[in-house]
């Protein structure tokens, strides 16, 4: 018994005073953030327009959406 109270304490000392492994940093079994992609404002110019026109292409709906039409 006594045994068994002695490993009990040093598992759980040691699971208390080691760090989280989402903690863990230069892991290299974990994979790394890819370096963030400079843009250049033509570059952005050029995103922010295309996503404008996409957005221009929408068609306005005609009557307005009720979520209670069934309902009533």
């Amino acid at each position: 018994m006594r045994a068994w109270v002695i490993a009990f304490v040093v598992v759980a000392t040691s699971i208390a005073l080691s760090p989280a492994h989402a903690q863990r940093k230069g892991d290299p079994g974990r994979p790394t953030l890819p370096a963030e992609k400079t843009e250049s404002p033509a570059e952005k110019k050029a995103r922010e327009d295309a996503y404008n026109d996409a957005l221009k292409r929408i068609p306005e709906s005609k009557d307005k959406y009720d979520p209670w039409k069934i309902a009533r």
